[in-house]
């Protein structure tokens, strides 16, 4: 309802960021027994490492068919260009390998996830808000819900 918005945005204040791995598991599981009815869940994330993005597309995994996921991958500007920087030495190479390494398990999670079913908006934080708007419009332009 209109006090949800309100509700949402009270609890988020006085949050704060950190590094603690995200248990996927268990807040799927959570949405899946608390909301009976067919929704878009909205999952934001800033993925690290690929244990953690194999976490995401199973728990993922456990939505469909009853709900409608949308993985939110937020992209790293600076690791994109690492990975395209010429070398200038042999450390830049291993800079550039390991960056090229984290975008190539990216795509390959990006794949993952939608061969099983979800949405997927990757997108960097500056273009995050219009992707946004633009993937839910979709979504009910397309009646996915």
């Amino acid at each position: 309802g209109p006090a949800a918005g309100r509700k949402l945005a009270h609890a988020a204040y006085a949050l704060e960021a950190g590094l603690a791995a995200t248990d996927y598991r268990s807040a799927m599981a959570m949405l899946r027994t608390r909301m009976r009815a067919r929704s878009l869940f909205v999952v934001f994330t800033h993925l690290l490492d690929a244990r953690s993005a194999n976490e995401l597309a199973a728990s993922v995994k456990g939505l469909l068919p009853q709900h409608v996921p949308l993985c939110v991958l937020l992209r790293d500007a600076e690791i994109e260009s690492l990975a395209l920087q010429p070398p200038r030495g042999v450390r830049d190479l291993y800079v550039r390998a390991a960056a090229a390494e984290t975008l190539g398990w990216r795509d390959a999670l990006v794949r993952q996830l939608q061969k099983i079913g979800a949405l997927v908006l990757d997108a960097t934080p500056e273009e995050l808000t219009p992707s946004l708007v633009r993937t839910y419009l979709d979504v009910k332009t397309r009646r996915i819900l």
